[in-house]
């Protein structure tokens, strides 16, 4: 997908995004397909931006839009995740998920602002991970975004989904 801008991401510039179904961004073609939320901690898949990587799906009640607002050079690329639920939960209770990514111009904040959480996870053991990684990869190139720490590769299960409201900054 096109930014609208760009973006300077651990010392490189792109103009144009991957946007996954599993709940993150990528800067790499190659690396769209994974639904395994600890590759943001290893050498496999880099460049990544995770709000809530995990075993996704969309169904026809979720979708996953985006949108560049605002005029240079002061424009900002959001990527939204709308209704997302854990692949394997189909119950008319399956926990649905909100969140965005936002990606700004001329400073290169990063922002994952949290909305609502509806539902309950039938399975516990699905686990996400939260954070961003730089080209790469590996031991101590990611950051943890709920703690701040590149030594931290914990993974969240669906309870630990950030309320609503909550907003992770990443600043260069």
């Amino acid at each position: 997908l096109p930014i609208g801008f760009t973006f300077t991401y651990f010392g490189q510039t792109y103009s144009n995004i991957y946007v996954t179904a599993n709940g993150f961004l990528t800067f790499n073609s190659s690396n769209q397909t994974s639904a395994n939320p600890s590759n943001l901690f290893g050498t496999i898949l880099k460049s990544v931006i995770a709000p809530w990587w995990g075993d996704l799906y969309i169904d026809c009640d979720a979708s996953i839009q985006y949108t560049t607002t605002g005029t240079s050079p002061n424009r900002i690329f959001t990527a939204q995740w709308q209704n997302i639920r854990y692949d394997g939960d189909s119950s008319s209770t399956s926990q649905r998920l909100n969140f965005q990514v936002k990606l700004y111009e001329t400073t290169n904040i990063i922002e994952f602002i949290y909305g609502s959480n509806t539902g309950t996870a039938s399975s516990t053991s699905s686990r996400t991970a939260i954070g961003i990684s730089n080209s790469v990869g590996g031991s101590g190139n990611y950051v943890n975004g709920k703690t701040g720490l590149s030594t931290d590769t914990n993974l969240y299960s669906s309870s630990s989904f950030p309320a609503s409201g909550t907003v992770y900054r990443f600043t260069p």
